[in-house]
């Protein structure tokens, strides 16, 4: 048995029931973190290469169900998930990873309460200066 089948058994094992973990193809998994309507989360997509675990696996986060992601945060977890890819070449990596995430979710997720307080302020801004210009011309009118 080759080191990609032996380590696919273990993560089917270790996953087996896990309702946020899918197994796409024999060699990409998806892993979902938060719940389903929760802006925070997300949904990391990970797949060996034909040389996996001698060399890193690449990172998929432009899914669909993260659309509502903002770009940094997905650039922090990119970064992350390379970073350790790197430091574990070589071995089995996959539950590192996706766990590896899970420890750090806070961290990336600062990130996420920040975009939004930004955001939100900026749609309340808009509809103020939307609210100001209807009122001027309204009275324009008058």
């Amino acid at each position: 048995m080759d080191e990609q089948e032996e380590e696919r058994e273990v993560v089917m094992a270790i996953y087996d029931g896990d309702p946020a973990f899918h197994q796409l193809t024999p060699v990409t998994y998806q892993y979902k973190y938060g719940e389903d309507g929760d802006p925070k989360s997300f949904l990391i997509e990970l797949s060996w290469t034909e040389n996996y675990p001698n060399e890193a696996p690449s990172f998929n986060m432009d899914t669909f169900y993260n659309k509502h992601v903002s770009d940094s945060v997905k650039k922090k977890i990119s970064g992350y998930l390379k970073q350790e890819a790197e430091n574990l070449k070589g071995f089995a990596m996959t539950y590192s990873l996706f766990e590896g995430v899970k420890e750090k979710l806070d961290d990336f997720l600062a990130d996420a309460e920040a975009t939004e307080t930004v955001a939100v302020t900026d749609v309340a801004e808009e509809k103020d200066e939307e609210r100001w210009f209807r009122l001027i011309s309204e009275e324009a009118n008058l």
